[in-house]
């Protein structure tokens, strides 16, 4: 289960914007060793995580690393199949068989994984329980799109016109 634990709003997506934000976050965060943090690969939040919670663990979307991945295999449904099996799987033997063929089927998505950190991206060797599921994710995403979008709207005043009359 996702817990949006909090959100903003900044100028850009910045790594001041990012170690501020996790600076506000940390003074709220009780026990900061039980949190796992789940997002994209942007270097604002892996340098804001490294200087404010560098004793959290910090996986990366499975979603957004597929994403990527498909850089590598253009027209090539299965490896990315084969890359989400790995990625939710609960046992250490079948993660490692997933992998194996992933290896033997697509060895650049197989090194960028290996890159990555396999604790990073799934589930049987996460340092905590990971329970992101893309829905949650993207419900979440796009509920932030439209409190954005309300905002700016407050900001013109409602009219659409940029607030002119």
């Amino acid at each position: 289960m996702i817990y949006p634990l909090a959100f903003g709003f900044a100028h850009s997506e910045c790594t001041e914007s990012w170690t501020w934000f996790l600076k506000q976050l940390r003074n709220v965060i009780q026990y900061p060793e039980r949190v796992m943090f789940v997002s994209d690969r942007h270097a604002g939040i892996f340098a804001g995580m490294e200087a404010i919670f560098h004793d959290t663990a910090h996986g990366v979307c499975a979603y957004h690393l597929s994403q990527k991945l498909k850089k590598f295999c253009r027209q090539q449904d299965d490896v990315i199949k084969l890359y989400f099996r790995a990625t939710y799987l609960y046992r250490v033997e079948e993660f490692n068989c997933e992998m194996a063929e992933l290896k033997a089927t697509h060895r650049k998505v197989y090194d960028e994984l290996l890159e990555v950190g396999v604790k990073k991206f799934s589930r049987v060797h996460s340092p905590r329980k990971r329970e992101l599921s893309v829905e949650s994710a993207f419900w979440l995403s796009g509920r932030l799109k439209e409190v954005k979008r309300e905002l700016e709207e407050a900001g013109r005043g409602g009219k659409e016109d940029g607030g002119a009359s």
